[in-house]
């Protein structure tokens, strides 16, 4: 035993701090809060996905018509094909949720701006996971 070895306290209190800095150092690869899980199940855009960005996100003002920041959810078409003016790049990847500016959007503090919706009362962590699910199943259109 490792701990036994030693002849301090002060060395033995050391190397205690050091596995708890190390175990302590680990990141998690969940984006969000923790209690965002995927369902295993198919999302369909139609019924799971577009009442969440109509009810959150394409709104009058928002993203919908011309949209804001070159993002427009207003419809399958337009969600998918929208590319952010602030990553320059399209807001939603196809089986990658962790690369899709949305998911930074709506999950915690953004890389740019500030959290989506603006000024609403962000995505619970169902909806979240809902989206997330969505992407990695490839963000097909069904």
């Amino acid at each position: 035993m490792i701990l036994g070895n030693t002849s301090t306290p002060s060395i033995r209190g050391l190397l205690i701090m050091l596995l708890f800095l190390a175990i302590a150092g680990c990141r998690s690869t969940v984006v969000g809060p923790p209690d965002i899980v995927e369902p295993t199940e198919p999302v369909l855009f139609s019924s799971d996905i577009f009442p969440i960005l109509a009810q959150n996100c394409a709104l009058s003002g928002c993203h919908a018509g011309s949209g804001t920041n070159g993002v427009r959810l207003g419809s399958y078409a337009e969600a998918t094909s929208s590319v952010g003016l602030q990553y320059g790049e399209l807001v939603i990847q196809p089986f990658n949720a962790d690369g899709s500016p949305i998911i930074d959007k709506i999950s915690g503090i953004p890389e740019f701006g500030v959290r989506m919706p603006f000024g609403r009362t962000p995505l619970s962590a169902e909806q979240i996971g809902l989206i997330r699910a969505w992407i990695n199943q490839g963000a097909r259109d069904n």
